[in-house]
């Protein structure tokens, strides 16, 4: 698409048409924005929400068509937990959540397919 050949493109509040429709945003949490990176090679969403970040990674881990990735990386601190998903097809979805008090901040990283 166009808009990816703009690396700083942001979308506030929505996601993109490359986005994969399986890869929602969570209830509870709430989008601020998307962004291509790595010349429109990847998509960033970004989430937050005061929620349990064992929940929020219960939820990306149980996508309808995707499967834990364990070639990626699998890391469990107090504030901090990250992993990766694979769909059929070998599409990569990495998953970032950071804790900040009460509050969790979700980052999913969307590799789109050459």
């Amino acid at each position: 698409s166009s808009t990816a050949e703009n690396e700083d493109f942001v979308i506030f509040g929505e996601l993109p048409d490359d986005w994969p429709a399986s890869v929602v945003i969570m209830d509870g949490l709430k989008l601020s924005h998307s962004n291509y990176m790595d010349g429109g090679k990847m998509i960033i969403a970004s989430a937050s929400g005061i929620m349990d970040p064992a929940k929020i990674m219960d939820f990306y881990t149980n996508l309808d068509g995707w499967e834990k990735d364990y070639t990626g990386p699998w890391i469990t601190t107090e504030d901090f937990i990250e992993g990766s998903m694979v769909d059929e097809s070998g599409n990569k979805l990495s998953i970032v959540i950071h804790v900040d008090n009460i509050e969790s901040s979700l980052m999913l990283m969307y590799k789109i397919p050459e």
